[in-house]
């Protein structure tokens, strides 16, 4: 049996899987969830515009590849397997008008930036691509700023990273920014969060229907605090609603955060999962057994990150879905449709794509025993299959050192509520 607590994560390094061989079915435990990656990724840029203090930064991957690229003098910007810190090192590198490389992970060249180079170049940004079109790496070269446009029309359907980049660096341009949205915004709820980090530091910043204005006014020199993740918070209400009984603290969550992954609030009460806030933490009770044979029917375009949590539970709980809004998953660390329909149907959950961001899901005899799930390098595949061990220990997770990209002590939180695992 491996302990966390007393070897640490070295060892997982070397593992090809995780065996899950014993999980609690009553839970009653406090847990120290992982700092906003989301904030963390958007307050680094922040910091780098005005030398302001972040505190309570993320220890996830992408935010401290973001940070050391950010501290390092380098022609080359890079950003690894991180979609926020990749397209955000772009916006600003046109800022700071210089000649500039971003780059990416392997993964990370797979995933779309056309929109937001197309709107950066049309500002009067100069940047090319230097291999494939529409794709990292990309080249940034010095332009006169007294050309620069100020607005500019986007399609954010593809992602709202590309809109939230484009803010961050709008409060330092000559003459503001006027961003024209000239389609549905795709996760919302991330652009409001960018609206609300920046404003932290003095941006003024008006989002009215599809229209974003931000004035020339430059950031001030403050310190930014992060907030425990919601989106880490999802995997603990799945463990939950799996519980025959629970009480989770969720050490300093903010129950009142602008984070929109807060809407598994909502959407776990149909699972029997109540949530209170005590002390400035937010706790989570399950007392009234497992749900079965409901249905759920819900729209997730501003919280796509939820999706696999939410398949994964309804699986466990022979749930029925129907999860509308979900044509970005296709562009995440993976494609999260394909990846999630491949490893629910080794249980007997088949999902089917019902249209453009449809995806149904039903149930036929559900089997959660010895089944080994694939990652596809994607630490949500990880962190939301790893719970169905709570139905039938013995699964396993393959690559379990992916949680590193976004919860870096998730397994070793798991251990602290009485999960055993072996390599």
């Amino acid at each position: 049996m491996k302990r966390f607590n007393q070897i640490g994560f070295l060892w997982l390094l070397k593992m090809d899987s995780l065996r899950i061989v014993s999980a609690p079915t009553k839970l009653n435990c406090s847990i120290q969830l992982p700092h906003s990656k989301s904030q963390s990724n958007r307050a680094l840029i922040i910091q780098a515009l005005s030398g302001g203090q972040v505190h309570g930064l993320s220890e996830s991957t992408d935010t401290q590849v973001l940070k050391k690229t950010l501290s390092e003098n380098q022609v080359t910007y890079y950003g690894g397997s991180a979609g926020t810190a990749c397209r955000f090192l772009i916006a600003l590198a046109c800022f700071q008008n210089k000649n500039k490389v971003v780059d990416g992970s392997p993964q990370m060249k797979t995933r779309p930036i056309e929109g937001l180079i197309n709107a950066l170049n049309k500002l009067g940004f100069k940047i090319e691509y230097i291999e494939n079109h529409g794709r990292l790496p990309v080249k940034i070269t010095p332009i006169d700023f007294s050309n620069l446009k100020n607005s500019v029309q986007l399609d954010p359907s593809t992602s709202s990273q590309f809109v939230s980049a484009l803010m961050l660096i709008a409060p330092m341009l000559p003459n503001g920014l006027i961003i024209q949205l000239t389609k549905t915004l795709t996760s919302a709820p991330y652009v409001n969060l960018t609206k609300e980090v920046m404003e932290q530091s003095g941006a003024q910043v008006s989002f009215n229907a599809n229209e974003i204005s931000i004035k020339p006014k430059p950031y001030k020199n403050v310190d930014i605090s992060i907030e425990p993740d919601w989106s880490a918070a999802s995997y603990w209400f799945e463990m939950a609603a799996f519980s025959l009984e629970s009480e989770i603290r969720l050490i300093g969550l903010n129950l009142n955060s602008t984070q929109g992954d807060r809407a598994a609030t909502q959407f776990f009460k149909k699972f029997g999962v109540e949530t209170h806030s005590e002390n400035n933490d937010t706790v989570l009770r399950k007392k009234t057994g497992k749900p079965r044979d409901l249905q759920l029917k819900l729209d997730l375009k501003n919280t796509p990150d939820l999706a696999q949590t939410l398949w994964a539970t309804c699986a466990g709980l022979h749930v029925s879905s129907q999860f509308s809004g979900l044509k970005t998953l296709v562009n995440k660390e993976t494609d999260r449709v394909f990846a999630m329909k491949s490893e629910l149907k080794k249980i007997g959950y088949v999902l089917s794509e019902r249209g453009v961001g449809v995806v149904c899901g039903n149930y036929h005899q559900i089997d959660v025993s010895s089944a080994s799930f694939q990652t596809y390098d994607d630490h949500r595949m990880a962190m939301s299959l790893a719970p169905l061990s709570m139905l039938n220990t013995g699964i396993s997770i393959e690559n379990p050192i992916v949680v590193q990209k976004s919860y870096p002590h998730y397994w070793r939180d798991l251990e602290t509520a009485g999960f055993i695992f072996e390599s």
